[in-house]
């Protein structure tokens, strides 16, 4: 007997501590945990919103944490598969990125916290950035949703909204003003620039860095590149694959199967005008053709192609600027936010006066304070994002970063191209896709013929890629 009331009350200790791990056990304090990557203006622009936020919830705790050397959220997910208790609350996490956590219940649904107030309304957001946050590439608002938005509704899973967009990404191009100047080369202006002005500019560029190596001699301008264009960046080569005249990667038959559409004439005759224009024979110093070479922060690049929250990273080292629309019509746009890890959304958190919030709902206040207009304002003005708020594109606080005189809205100038190439396929397959397709570009542009080569990489791309599919 006494064996089995020592039993009881142990189980009776156990329960109170698990409850009390559950609630929080009476903190002076309500924590909101978010952890991102680690560079300088991730981390600045969180402690931007902490600070503001906790100024007006003083009885709220936000504590911010970097990634480290990680970059992606499937990774920083990953780390602690077998500890997942060490997770945050919130992780930053991409429209390229959230697919495979999100389909194994990894964020919280967000669509009944955006449907419970006229401020969250989708109708104030750009839709494109609300589809990237859904699996299947396609938000849809619930049954119970009774705002403005037109369109189908649904409950289903698949049409949810995992991560709070927190901008609005359409790459544009960053210049080095001193470099133009240098070369005695005019800065290109919006108004007379597209892509056959974008050509000639590398060309120009490129002859005349030849010339300065042929009269100066050794090594110094060997490093010197027109434009570091990102061509395996998705946005950029979706971009470019479209101007050129592609006609899509993937083809679907009546019953919505994928089959790879790489080799199609239209496709390949864009292969071979991107070979012409870029291809390492041609213009040994056009371009740098791997995405995240940062040479421009050398000073040795005239032009780099960016989303605009990288700006910040790049004007601290190189201070005279300027901004030009990416040099096509349709220009592929995708973002960037947090999402709510499902670990903690039930924990329920109470404060030594009594008072108790779940953590969800702790964490989405967080977060609606970010994408509001002040939120979006206090980094904006810093330069930190671009606004996913429809009303701040031309109104902005954003569009005084670094220099009022220089034109920000370059980077939502053109008309936007859906970044949903891979939508189609299960999460689980996109990633190899997206390797195989960036690969596939990298060695279009490493090639130094145009045809034999082109068709020979055409041809063994498409067969990884259908591969992958029926896998």
């Amino acid at each position: 007997m006494r064996k089995l009331k020592a039993f009881c009350l142990g189980l009776s200790a156990l329960f109170v501590l698990a409850s009390c791990q559950q609630t929080g056990g009476g903190k002076d304090k309500y924590v909101i945990s978010i952890s991102a990557r680690s560079s300088s203006t991730e981390q600045n622009m969180l402690k931007i919103w902490e600070a503001a936020y906790e100024k007006a919830h003083p009885e709220v705790d936000v504590q911010v944490d970097g990634w480290g050397t990680v970059q992606t959220s499937e990774a920083y997910v990953q780390r602690y598969a077998l500890n997942r208790s060490q997770l945050t609350n919130m992780i930053y996490t991409t429209d390229d990125s959230t697919a495979l956590l999100a389909i194994k219940n990894n964020f919280v649904d967000l669509r009944s916290y955006y449907e419970a107030n006229t401020d969250t309304d989708y109708t104030n957001f750009y839709r494109s950035m609300l589809d990237t946050t859904s699996y299947n590439g396609e938000f849809r608002p619930t049954t119970s949703y009774q705002g403005n938005l037109e369109g189908e509704k649904s409950d289903d899973p698949e049409y949810g909204i995992y991560f709070a967009p927190r901008e609005y990404n359409m790459p544009g191009l960053l210049l080095n003003v001193d470099l133009f100047n240098e070369y005695g080369i005019a800065v290109p202006t919006k108004d007379d620039w597209d892509w056959d002005k974008f050509v000639a500019l590398l060309q120009q560029i490129d002859t005349m860095t030849q010339q300065k190596r042929a009269e100066e001699g050794g090594v110094k301008y060997s490093q010197y590149r027109a434009c570091e264009l990102n061509q395996t960046w998705e946005p950029v080569y979706t971009t470019i694959l479209k101007a050129l005249g592609g006609d899509g990667l993937f083809t679907f038959d009546s019953s919505n199967e994928a089959s790879c559409n790489l080799g199609s004439t239209a496709n390949v005759a864009a292969y071979r005008e991107l070979v012409e224009d870029f291809a390492n024979g041609n213009y040994q110093y056009a371009l740098d053709r791997d995405y995240g070479n940062d040479n421009f922060v050398s000073g040795t690049v005239f032009m780099t192609a960016i989303s605009y929250p990288e700006v910040g990273n790049y004007h601290e080292k190189i201070p005279n600027i300027a901004f030009l629309p990416f040099p096509t019509e349709y220009v592929a746009a995708g973002c960037g936010g947090y999402g709510i890890l499902t670990d903690k959304k039930d924990e329920v958190q109470t404060l030594a006066n009594g008072e108790s919030k779940k953590t969800v709902d702790l964490c989405w206040d967080f977060l609606r304070f970010i994408i509001s207009e002040e939120g979006q304002n206090l980094a904006g003005k810093e330069g930190y994002i671009q606004p996913v708020r429809k009303s701040l594109a031309t109104t902005g606080e954003w569009l005084q970063s670094f220099d009022p005189s220089l034109d920000h809205t370059a980077f939502c100038t053109g008309k936007e191209l859906a970044l949903n190439t891979f939508t189609f396929a299960t999460p689980s397959k996109r990633s190899l896709l997206r390797n195989d397709v960036s690969d596939f570009i990298r060695r279009l542009l490493d090639n130094t013929t145009k045809t034999t080569d082109v068709d020979s990489i055409v041809a063994n791309t498409e067969k990884s890629i259908n591969n992958h599919l029926a896998s």
